[in-house]
Parts: C-alpha cells; structure tokens; sequence
C-alpha cells in the first residue's frame, strides 16, 4: 500500500496507485490544483482524477 505524502512519478506508480484505490491530489509548486480523488486513467501526457484529465509535466501526483 502506498503511504500518504508519496509522490507518484513514474508509470509504476501511478498503476499502483490506480490498483489500490488511493486518494489523489494534484498540485502545483506545494498549491492544491485538483482533488482529493482517485486515479481513473493514466497517460504519457496526462492523468485523470475521477473525470478531470490534468498533465503530468506541470502537475505532482500525491498520495493523500
């Protein structure tokens, strides 16, 4: 089980994420962006919470 505080990075992450039914935030530099949520699909590009699609390069994943 992934601990809160942990910071998905990697496609590996974000599957064990997903599989585990954790809770989601996303934010940019510390601010709160999007969430709590949890990870419905995932991309190269981008990462959906619930229905909202939010892009990897300037979002951080967190487990909450």
């Amino acid at each position: 089980m992934l601990e809160p505080g942990t910071i998905l990075t990697k496609d590996s992450d974000f599957e064990k994420a997903r599989n585990e039914g954790c809770t989601i935030e996303a934010r940019q530099r510390d601010i709160k962006v999007f969430g709590p949520g949890k990870i419905t699909s995932y991309g190269t590009h981008q990462v959906t919470i619930g229905e909202k699609p939010l892009l990897r390069t300037v979002n951080q994943f967190i487990v909450v």
